[in-house]
């Protein structure tokens, strides 16, 4: 009877508020008070205005009641998961917590209750930054407590990426795919400068929700979030409450449903019965989850009788109906959104420029400078600004599975407003191997956050030999003054940072290392250096399969596409050394056009004849 009046309610909830309610719908939801001393069920709320909500709060009570008389503590957890679901689908968070506070006191460590609070706490989180960790902490506390085959469901990397991505991870040992997990969630991390990864205590959420929400309609041995439409919650976040309509011509009425940026909608007819196919599951998420993308195209009979076809409404991603032709197949196809999550796909981009020398036969040291705008910050000028406040900078190393190896923060007071720009540099020293780089800035106030990373200009140059003849990266600065003259390494110059982002007609520096250059035999060493400026193509790659598994050819890369481009040559001498500096303390473009650029660097040795190049992305501004 719980399960009934669950189900109905969750039919009238859905049920769009634009069709007319009926004299005889209205009748049959008042039910009439219990004799005196009947106790055989709990009363019923008071009748809502809301057709569904007083239906939904009964059941709730309803199915409290049932837990309480469950003969084993397996049957009382699932009975106390559906008391937690009209809840969650009435998104009444409050209510959520205290009942699960309540049913938490009754049965302690019940693992069907204690993600609810958890999931209560984050959808009402006022302060993205500074609630997130306490709510992160309840859920590892809730996972804890649970069986291993219902915790994994909440981290797994699962579902994240497409249907035929997840196939292709699944061929990979167990041990090598937690290493290509362990990175994705690395990689999907809107900013590591933030206490959490938003999109994995997002992750955990939805599957919290789903749990909940879906949790009379699994089969046995299945949790909500594996149905058709805990899927779509998984993939899109929570599908609309209810279906919208807009009246066409005839008393037509097209009805739209779904999930975020994937709607599905029907053509129904408007008179006065309409309402009563509303109680029928064919309008339920689960049903719209296996729903056709598109049926043979409707028609509608307009003026002098022409009837013309309504072309169908079909889902932003989702054009071959052959291949994807459910709503559930389309998600399926595509990977995992997460609209609405802080920082994901909101932050600002930083201009970041990289160089690696060498520093002996198993380490390096990287030179990462950034240019980091203001404008998604709070400036010094607002009236909230207050003295505490900052934008802190950050630069990051990471190994190939996201662990940490380096952090450096700078804090910075607020800009000012007519402050275009923040510019950074660091210089850690790092052991040979895979490295993965960000530069981020976050503002917690409002909350305000960018990110960048260097960008390389061929799939070569991730590669960096630390022993033999060869050269460093190619660093670009600002402006450089000399500690030391000559210099000995690249480390006597003095850096002014620019992320590698120069102003129209503006100048910079260049800065590189030689190694190994063979002597002569009066004991000298001579190379000759060339320079070309060529305009450069930023391919963006979205080949995420080479980004979990390392790949060389991974990541964007602004490529060089102007070989006729003229080329500064000179050469040089020195005494024999096992590095040599070059230095240009200016070196300037003209008027070079806005866009990405390739400065390319190639030194020939003069008495081997052995050569090396390599090249360094520049970004040329735009005139303000």
């Amino acid at each position: 009877f719980a399960t009934e009046i669950w189900r109905r309610a969750q039919r009238l909830l859905e049920r769009p508020l634009a069709i007319a309610r009926h004299p005889f719908e209205d009748a049959i939801r008042r039910i009439a008070p219990p004799p005196t001393g009947w106790r055989a069920l709990v009363a019923p709320p008071p009748l809502s205005d809301t057709p569904g909500e007083s239906e939904a709060r009964w059941a709730a009570r309803l199915f409290d009641e049932v837990a309480q008389t469950a003969p084993t503590p397996a049957a009382r957890s699932q009975w106390h998961r559906l008391a937690l679901a009209p809840w969650v689908t009435l998104a009444d968070w409050r209510r959520l917590d205290s009942a699960a506070t309540a049913l938490i006191a009754r049965a302690p460590g019940d693992s069907a209750v204690l993600p609810a609070r958890a999931l209560a706490r984050y959808r009402q989180r006022h302060d993205a930054v500074r609630e997130s960790p306490a709510i992160m902490a309840l859920f590892d506390s809730a996972l804890r407590s649970m069986p291993r085959v219902d915790s994994l469901r909440y981290d797994t990397f699962d579902g994240v990426l497409t249907e035929s991505d997840d196939a292709w991870r699944y061929g990979f040992l167990p041990t090598d795919r937690l290493q290509l997990d362990s990175r994705g969630w690395a990689v999907i991390d809107p900013l590591w400068s933030t206490p959490v990864n938003e999109v994995q205590l997002e992750r955990r959420a939805r599957v919290a929700e789903a749990d909940y929400r879906y949790a009379d309609q699994t089969r046995p041995g299945e949790a909500g979030s594996e149905t058709s439409a805990g899927q779509l919650l998984l993939r899109l976040g929570a599908p609309d409450a209810r279906w919208t309509s807009r009246e066409l011509v005839n008393r037509m009425i097209m009805l739209t449903r779904g999930w975020p940026r994937l709607q599905q909608s029907l053509i129904v007819d408007g008179r006065a019965a309409s309402w009563m196919m509303f109680s029928h599951p064919r309008f339920g998420a689960q049903s719209l989850a296996r729903m056709p993308l598109s049926l043979r195209p409707p028609t509608i009979l307009r003026a002098r009788r022409e009837v013309r076809p309504i072309a169908p409404v079909l889902p932003i991603g989702c054009t071959d109906l052959t291949a994807v032709p459910t709503v559930l197949a389309c998600a399926l196809a595509r990977s995992s959104q997460w609209y609405g999550v802080p920082f994901y796909g909101t932050t600002d981009t930083i201009d970041v420029t990289a160089a690696r020398f060498r520093t002996g036969r198993d380490s390096v040291h990287l030179y990462l400078g950034a240019a980091i705008p203001t404008r998604t910050f709070k400036t010094a000028d607002r009236l909230d600004a207050t003295a505490k406040d900052r934008v802190i900078l950050s630069a990051w190393l990471a190994d190939a599975v996201g662990t940490v190896l380096f952090r450096a923060d700078d804090p910075r007071p607020l800009p000012t407003s007519a402050s275009g720009y923040l510019t950074a540099q660091w210089m850690p020293r790092l052991a040979k191997g895979s490295i993965m780089h960000r530069v981020e800035a976050l503002e917690p106030s409002q909350p305000g956050g960018a990110r960048g990373a260097a960008l390389l200009t061929s799939d070569a140059q991730v590669v960096f030999p630390l022993r033999g003849f060869g050269m460093s990266d190619v660093l670009v600065a600002a402006s450089t003054t000399s500690t030391s003259q000559p210099f000995a390494r690249w480390t006597d110059v003095r850096l002014a940072p620019n992320g590698g982002a120069i102003a129209p007609r503006g100048s910079f520096s260049l800065t590189w290392e030689v190694y190994d250059l063979e002597p002569a035999p009066d004991g000298r060493v001579r190379w000759s250096v060339e320079i070309r400026r060529e305009r450069g193509d930023t391919m963006t790659r979205g080949d995420i399969r080479g980004v979990l598994a390392n790949s060389q050819r991974a990541g964007a890369r602004v490529i060089a596409n102007e070989a006729d481009a003229p080329a500064v040559a000179y050469s040089r001498d020195a005494d024999a050394a096992p590095v040599v500096v070059d230095h240009l303390s200016t070196f300037n473009l003209g008027d070079t056009p806005p866009g990405r650029h390739v400065v390319q660097v190639t030194i020939r040795d003069l008495v081997s004849g052995k050569r090396v190049a390599r090249g360094v992305a520049i970004k040329m501004r735009a005139k303000n």
